[in-house]
């Protein structure tokens, strides 16, 4: 199941346990097992109870989260990925316990020293009658700092609050009974509240709740030093609304000459001067602000506005501006980018600003194959139309690393524009390739970015 982002428009509930109903309680069963998956850098797992084919396995994303009832025996637990070449299952860990009537468990998964890795939190079940919550913490995010937990009213200074507890990479808090109403759950560094860390969206914890809160890691590269995952019969990622995202600028401008960008009418100096034609800046924090004003003018000429926008950054992820167009009239757009490294793949994504070609297919073919023996047009790589930006592509391989010969085609013909070019995907790679007008305004130049140049 896959998780949900949920974002700071207000408070949002967390429900009673799924195994109870708004239209009258349910006696909960007897045992329940909750499994989250904390695993930043491995692609979708499965947890199987035993070897051979699993009737209906839990299947998890990351930072996803599943529940099962089950009989009470001891089971010899397997989690799996699929390997997306070979469609092999690869297991990555295996362990045994004993799920007992009366009790409910929580499995996390996670990474240590880079291989998958498990928890088990044991509590009982939330009484049918309960008029409070119950909620309990872990963290799993090796390399994070030991923090100090509040759970506040939202709002609520934590310097004046009683604490929850401390956690360090693999502790727990116990179970703690909570009113229900309305909180915010804040992590600070360890021993000094002045010093927040994070702070989440207001939320709902409704009598007869029991939940778990993880410290999870982020799915980038380093905005936030965690994330906050709540786990009940689904999971759901508590995003700090103060965390500011990561942008990067491409220019794409017709006449290939550099341009400053400014944010939040911040002209001198500009975040990003003199942005070079198809190569990107390096990322930059920007802060949280609701349609924050974006501007493009001729480096170092702030009086000349060839584009004004509306930006409104994600907390804690990154995007992409990119504009393209004639001087004087510059089009923007804002893709979201995929920087979660994924183990057994590849991720690509093509920035599109040549002009020459207005729609484009992008060829990944295997070294020495010719490319007129692909049909001239391609639904799953053309790039259409002109300018865009082709989703992350995954690739697979058979090993690592892989070598692909790149050639661009004009859509609906075998006319190349550009390549065969060679290019090596490394496991868990992140990469980039800008489509560049070439100055004798017939071919394209692919400038290869991210992990092509490390």
């Amino acid at each position: 199941m896959r998780f949900r982002r949920l974002w700071p428009f207000g408070l949002f509930a967390l429900a009673l346990a799924s195994t109870g109903c708004n239209g009258g309680r349910k006696n909960p069963p007897d045992t329940v097992v909750r499994v989250l998956n904390a695993t930043a850098n491995y692609p979708a797992l499965t947890l199987k109870r035993g070897p051979l084919i699993e009737p209906v396995p839990l299947r998890v994303d990351f930072l996803g989260g599943q529940q099962a009832t089950w009989d009470e025996d001891t089971y010899n637990f397997h989690v799996t990925y699929a390997d997306i070449q070979t469609g092999r299952e690869v297991e990555v860990e295996q362990f045994s316990k004993q799920v007992a009537n009366g009790t409910w468990y929580t499995f996390v998964l996670y990474q240590k020293a880079g291989s998958v890795t498990h928890a088990v939190l044991e509590t009982p079940p939330p009484s049918t009658t309960a008029t409070d919550a119950q909620v309990q913490a872990i963290h799993v995010v090796e390399g994070a700092p030991t923090v100090d937990l509040y759970l506040v009213a939202p709002g609520a200074d934590v310097t004046g609050a009683t604490r929850w507890g401390t956690l360090s990479f693999e502790g727990t808090l116990p179970q703690l009974s909570v009113a229900a109403g309305d909180y915010e759950i804040v992590a600070t560094e360890a021993g000094n509240p002045a010093h927040v860390l994070y702070t989440s969206t207001s939320f709902t914890l409704s009598a007869g709740a029991s939940l778990t809160f993880a410290l999870t890691p982020d799915s980038g590269e380093g905005i936030q030093p965690f994330s906050i995952t709540v786990l009940n019969d689904t999971s759901a990622v508590l995003v700090d609304p103060s965390l500011p995202g990561g942008l990067r600028v491409i220019n794409g401008a017709s006449d290939h000459q550099p341009r400053d960008v400014a944010i939040n009418n911040e002209f001198t100096p500009p975040l990003f001067p003199g942005t070079v034609y198809a190569t990107p800046t390096g990322y930059l924090p920007i802060p949280p602000i609701v349609d924050l004003p974006v501007n493009v003018t001729p480096a170092g000429n702030p009086g000349v506005l060839e584009l004004t926008a509306a930006y409104t950054p994600s907390s804690g992820s990154f995007n992409a501006l990119m504009f393209t167009g004639a001087a004087g009239a510059l089009i923007p757009t804002f893709p979201q980018e995929d920087r979660r490294r994924v183990k057994s793949q590849a991720k690509i994504v093509f920035y599109d600003v040549a002009a020459s070609c207005e729609l484009c297919d992008v060829l990944m073919l295997t070294p020495g194959t010719d490319p007129n023996t692909i049909p001239a047009y391609d639904a799953l790589t053309g790039l259409d139309p002109h300018p865009t930006v082709s989703p992350g592509s995954v690739f697979p391989a058979t090993q690592w690393p892989a070598d692909f010969e790149v050639t661009i085609r004009v859509q609906g013909t075998q006319t190349i524009v550009s390549g065969p070019t060679l290019v090596t995907l490394k496991d868990s790679g992140l990469y980039g390739i800008v489509l560049a007008d070439n100055p004798n305004g017939t071919t394209i130049d692919m400038i290869l970015i991210d992990d092509f140049q490390h």
